[in-house]
């Protein structure tokens, strides 16, 4: 059975990670409330008939976590939702960016023909803030952190991606992590005939649910398989738990479960283009 069937509420997160902001928050009439995660500020209010949000994006990180009575600053941009008096609870769900994520390792990797590597990237998360009760829906979505946007593939066939610079660990360090940050484990296969150079590789996290287990949250993990130069790597995710989170619970599907195994051109070099990053 697929796990996505079995979507648990948010709180999962909020039960398995400490100082969590994700999960659900009830909002009292007239006061509002903030919840920071990573570089983002979240100010909700509910008003008779409706709520209203507002997202801030500081200069750095704050603490994680909700502060009920918050004074909220001037000049913030407000939307408003119509919505049933009795509901006066929304939820937090993490979700992986939606865009693909263009991933420069900090020290270059060489995969030698025939051999395989499994590393771990950390990815910022995506607030989803949805209604509570017996017919929820989604409200909006906002990035934990203002990611840099490069272009991958050729000038007239590639895809707008979000730039991350990352370490690429062999192994983890003991968690927690903090909670904008999802893991994304990779085993990467170079069954080519020549070394693989790893210098920048496109990571498709649409296809890709989290789960929450050992103060961390997860992605499953999405397994390369290198041809060549001239070719597309295969790619595909079992949409489970990785086997360092086996048994952990689903707290947010991907974003198209339909997509588990496809072919698409993964590695890159970096190319100048005044004014844009451009990877081809």
């Amino acid at each position: 059975m697929n796990p996505e069937d079995e979507s648990r509420p948010a709180e999962s997160v909020a039960e398995r990670l400490s100082d969590s902001p994700w999960g659900t928050h009830s909002l009292s009439p007239g006061a509002a409330i903030s919840v920071a995660v990573g570089w983002a500020r979240l100010w909700m209010k509910s008003r008779p008939g409706e709520v209203v949000i507002a997202v801030e994006m500081a200069n750095d990180i704050s603490s994680s976590g909700a502060r009920p009575d918050a004074c909220a600053p001037d000049g913030l941009q407000w939307r408003r939702w119509a919505w049933a008096e009795q509901h006066r609870r929304v939820v937090l769900q993490p979700l992986l960016p939606d865009r693909s994520v263009v991933v420069g390792l900090e020290t270059p990797i060489v995969l030698p023909a025939r051999c395989r590597i499994r590393i771990f990237v950390k990815c910022p998360l995506w607030i989803r803030v949805r209604s509570d009760g017996e017919s929820p829906r989604d409200l909006l979505e906002a990035p934990s952190q203002e990611l840099s946007r490069t272009w991958f593939g050729a000038y007239h066939a590639g895809e707008l991606c979000y730039w991350v610079a990352s370490a690429a660990d062999r192994e983890l360090e003991a968690g927690p992590d903090p909670p904008w940050l999802a893991v994304c484990p990779l085993e990467i296969e170079n069954s080519a005939r020549e070394d693989l150079a790893i210098e920048k590789l496109c990571l498709r996290v649409d296809n890709l649910p989290l789960f929450a287990d050992k103060g961390r949250i997860w992605a499953s993990e999405t397994r390369i398989r290198h041809r060549g130069k001239k070719g597309h790597s295969e790619i595909d995710s079992n949409g489970l738990p990785p086997p360092e989170a086996s048994g952990a619970p689903l707290v947010s599907p991907s974003r198209d479960s339909s997509l588990r195994s496809f072919a698409a051109r993964t590695f890159s070099r970096l190319k100048g283009l005044p004014g844009f990053g451009f990877i081809d």
